[in-house]
């Protein structure tokens, strides 16, 4: 165990744009690759370190209207290209003034279905300013609060203290050194806990899992026993939260234990809600081979009780049940009024390079005791009910994914020509965004708040962040949980699965079947008594 005493003058690796920003690199710099294990292995991502990706060329590159977000720069693509073609987006397209659809007067359905936030409508719904571009721009300009800072004493509350306790600031060694200083580059994202396993002799656990994005992992070295990372000396550190020049070097280096890539088949077909997807006479949405949600879990084995207990800060003597929940349900089990009118939503994420935590509150804020809601301010990528209504906060997250495509100087080894400037470049390939995702209001934490967890005021998590629409001030997260959803035509747009419980129809593997197929007979932090793999 090393414990580095550093100032912080490195300077943070990010993927930016405009609008739309993912706050992490996503750069790979660990040399070849190996080919990943199939499926049917209960932990499929073992792959060898691995090089750049195929440097993309633009091809029909699109942008919409102006409003269209540029999102950000995945493994070491250049800049998104021009606009030189106009997408069809259909009743999406960002330069409709989409109000107008949020409050009705029709009084029936245009077609059935089983899912509430699909089948309820809006009754009521404050409008805020129309700024002609298919956003609106909130105005906010002030700081976001840091927790050890005199204005959170105005709204500490139990959600945000929480999350304190759960959640930690990772930095992940990249093996390229700094300009004009003898150390690495690295990435900076946030963690949290997700699980444990409780030791038989009562002692202090020192096997760990913490989520993240999987954006913010992408430069972990993957190789069985860390070999590249330990021939080069790179590192995997936690900040330490009192002292910003503290951090904590793991003995051990950590691994991917489950990643939410592929765990639906070999294959998905991607429908829109209404109007139709961007370049589909070119992208092939209905034979998706590489997916991707931005999560991810890591594993780690300290070495002993001490470094656990440093690490963790004592979490485990805090919390010997769970505080959070990962419940099974989803946003979509909500009526699409329930939504509306939600305002509990809590993030806290360590942003720059700052090792103290921020929270979704900006400075002047003196509501403890209120969250803040589902974003209704990006209109183009929301997802629409029955009713023709847009639901607050709800996206697609193809729309989001970037409305650029480029075209690979080579095809990768799964086959991919075409790739979205928000696509991930991971383990040798590249994976595309999709399903559902949401957004929260004035919650476009900064760069180094990728991975940060998300709960409502009855802890359930709602989801985790991985990048924002800085012109509107929206959070950008994946959830846990997706409901099937069909469109009119009875063309299924978004898949059933669960990334923690496991369950959905044609999910393949989740957190808790890896947990359970590795750690049988032994007892979790989030799951109780494992079953014994021979029991029913």
């Amino acid at each position: 165990m090393k414990i580095r005493k550093r100032l912080l003058l490195a300077a943070l690796p990010i993927v930016s744009a405009a609008s739309i920003f993912i706050a992490m690199s996503c750069d790979n710099n660990l040399g070849n690759i190996s080919t990943p294990p199939t499926e049917s292995n209960p932990n499929p991502v073992v792959p060898s370190p691995e090089p750049s990706p195929t440097t993309p060329k633009p091809e029909n590159p699109g942008t919409g209207a102006n409003n269209t977000p540029t999102p950000g720069n995945p493994g070491t693509n250049p800049n998104p290209p021009s606009n030189t073609i106009e997408p069809d987006f259909g009743d999406n397209d960002p330069n409709i003034n989409p109000y107008n659809n949020f409050v009705t007067e029709r009084s029936k359905p245009s077609f059935e279905s089983n899912i509430k936030a699909i089948s309820s409508r809006i009754e009521s719904y404050t409008t805020p300013n129309y700024n002609g571009m298919g956003i609106v721009e909130t105005g906010d300009a002030a700081k976001f609060i840091t927790v050890d800072s005199e204005g959170y004493n105005d709204v500490k509350n139990e959600q945000y203290e929480t999350l304190k306790d759960y959640s930690f600031k990772v930095e992940i060694d990249r093996n390229q050194k700094q300009k004009d200083r003898n150390e690495f580059q690295y990435e900076a994202g946030t963690a949290w806990v997700l699980d444990y396993i409780k030791p038989d002799d009562g002692t202090y656990p020192l096997t760990w899992f913490f989520g993240t994005n999987l954006h913010v992992i992408i430069n972990m070295d993957f190789s069985e026993g860390a070999k590249y990372a330990k021939e080069h000396g790179l590192q995997f550190r936690f900040r330490d939260l009192n002292d910003r020049y503290d951090s904590v070097s793991l003995t051990n280096y950590p691994e991917l234990f489950f990643s939410a890539h592929n765990f639906l088949g070999e294959s998905i077909q991607l429908n829109p809600m209404i109007g139709s997807y961007a370049f589909s006479d070119t992208f092939d949405y209905q034979n998706v081979k590489n997916y991707a949600k931005d999560f991810a879990v890591i594993k780690i084995q300290f070495k002993d009780e001490e470094e656990a207990k440093l690490v963790t800060r004592n979490f485990a003597t805090k919390y010997e049940n769970p505080k959070i929940k990962f419940p099974t349900t989803n946003v979509l089990d909500k009526t699409s009024e329930e939504i509306a009118s939600f305002d509990q939503a809590y993030v806290l994420g360590y942003d720059g390079h700052s090792a103290t935590p921020t929270i979704n509150k900006r400075v002047g804020d003196v509501i403890s005791d209120k969250g803040t809601k589902y974003s209704d301010l990006v209109r183009s990528y929301m997802v629409t009910n029955a009713y023709g209504q847009r639901i607050p906060g709800v996206f697609d997250s193809i729309y989001i994914n970037g409305n650029a495509l480029v075209t690979l100087d080579e095809s990768t080894r799964s086959g991919i020509k075409y790739a979205f400037a928000n696509d991930f470049w991971f383990a040798g390939d590249y994976y595309h965004r999709f399903g559902v995702g949401i957004g929260f209001e004035a919650s476009n934490l900064f760069k180094g708040a990728s991975g940060s967890l998300s709960i409502d005021n009855n802890f359930n998590a709602l989801g985790i962040q991985w990048g924002g629409e800085n012109t509107s001030q929206t959070g950008l997260l994946e959830t846990f949980t997706s409901k099937e959803v069909f469109n009119a035509q009875g063309k299924r747009v978004f898949y059933e699965y669960d990334l923690i419980n496991g369950g959905g129809k044609t999910q393949t593997r989740s957190f808790s079947s890896l947990l359970k197929d590795q750690f049988a007979g032994k007892t979790s932090f989030l799951f109780g008594k494992l079953p014994q793999k021979n029991s029913a």
